[in-house]
């Protein structure tokens, strides 16, 4: 089963949108946006210790996120700590 949850902010949509790109842009990170839904798409990332796939939805008043591929041996509790923490300095 894949590690999903969501994330709550105040920014609105687009300004959420716009932090993530440019984040993104910064770690060297890909996001793909879904063609019929900007505020939607893929983002993967990779490290040493393997390459991390999720989903996102970025809504109004929070950011849904479905984690579809982590690193093998990263515990799931780990990348969801690290993915809030990471949303908090970015977003909260």
């Amino acid at each position: 089963m894949a590690l999903t949850f969501s994330y709550a902010h105040d920014l609105g949509a687009e300004e959420a949108r716009r932090r993530l790109v440019e984040e993104a842009a910064r770690q060297g990170v890909e996001v793909l946006f879904d063609g019929a839904d900007p505020h939607a798409g893929l983002v993967t990332a990779s490290s040493p210790l393997g390459k991390a796939k999720a989903r996102f939805v970025i809504r109004e008043t929070a950011l849904d996120i479905e984690v579809v591929q982590k690193p093998a041996f990263v515990p799931e509790g780990l990348v969801r700590r690290a993915l809030e923490e990471g949303l908090e300095k970015l977003l909260g």
